[in-house]
Parts: C-alpha cells; structure tokens; sequence
C-alpha cells in the first residue's frame, strides 16, 4: 500500500468506511463515521 493511499473497510453491519495510514496509524474518514453512528450535523456530532 502506498502512502496515504485510500482503502476501503466493508463490513456486512455499517457498510463501507474508507481508511487510511498516516504515519503509520490507521485513519477513518469521519464522514463515513457520521453516516454509520446516524450523525447528520456537526452540532450532533460536537454533543456526542
């Protein structure tokens, strides 16, 4: 895998959230996050 490169993780119960390595650590992208915890604005996100 390159550096930065996108992958996807798939999961039969949230469907697909595309990740990332940075430095070595594995990164989500926090709009996949908001669609599988049913998070619609940022002000939803900010109480939770």
């Amino acid at each position: 895998m390159k550096k930065n490169e996108i992958t996807v993780f798939e999961s039969p119960d949230f469907g697909e959230i595309r990740t990332l390595n940075i430095n070595r650590e594995p990164w989500c992208v926090l709009k996949d996050i908001c669609r599988v915890l049913n998070i619609l604005n940022l002000k939803d996100l900010v109480k939770r």
